[in-house]
């Protein structure tokens, strides 16, 4: 049987020893209560860490803005149509759609955009980096985190979000090429004839 833990707009249920953390956002346009509900496999410690992330995002967003199940995806159907579209090139919204696509949208879509947190962010981009069978490097997460944050930007703009999480994401170090290896480099390329096209 569930053995609900309340605190506040939230509670931890636990069945079969799995946790499911469950915060009440409040009521849409059209009066309907709005719950999310997050799954903790881990820790009874975790389930907590992750019950106070979802209160901290309810009782800190605007309360100008009403609670929406709008996802992460379709904050980001919206801002390309709405934001990318009518103001950029048509070569930068197919890049935008592209890196999106590619680096935000398997993993994120889903999640409602009002509770998408810096750490599950983070997560991705670890993914990315490590796990994913065709890895990319630290430039393209930083790219999509950009655009991620742009994208939350305009939803706060707009009225969409209250918040915006990529402002507290851990980004990946970019690598850089050692000083030895570099005036290594440069020596072996000085020592050769410049190439009669050089400077044309």
């Amino acid at each position: 049987m569930a053995e609900p833990r309340h605190r506040r707009k939230g509670q931890i249920i636990i069945r079969n020893g799995v946790r499911t953390v469950r915060v009440y956002l409040g009521k849409d346009g059209n009066g309907k209560r709005i719950y999310v509900n997050r799954t903790v496999k881990t820790s009874a410690k975790a389930a907590d860490d992750v019950l106070d992330g979802l209160l901290d995002a309810v009782l800190g967003g605007n309360p100008t803005v009403k609670p929406t199940r709008m996802t992460v995806n379709a904050l980001l159907d919206e801002w390309l149509q709405m934001h990318v579209k009518e103001n950029c090139r048509e070569r930068s919204y197919d890049y935008y759609l592209w890196m999106l696509d590619a680096c935000v949208r398997p993993r994120l879509g889903k999640t409602l955009a009002t509770f998408l947190s810096h750490t599950e962010i983070e997560a991705n981009y670890s993914y990315l980096l490590h796990a994913r069978e065709k890895k990319i490097g630290p430039r393209a997460c930083r790219t999509a985190n950009a655009l991620l944050s742009s994208a939350y930007n305009w939803g706060i703009r707009t009225k969409r979000v209250s918040t915006n999480p990529c402002a507290h994401v851990t980004l990946p170090a970019l690598k850089v090429k050692s000083a030895v290896h570099c005036r290594s480099n440069n020596s072996r390329n000085s020592s050769k004839p410049l190439s009669r096209t050089a400077g044309t």
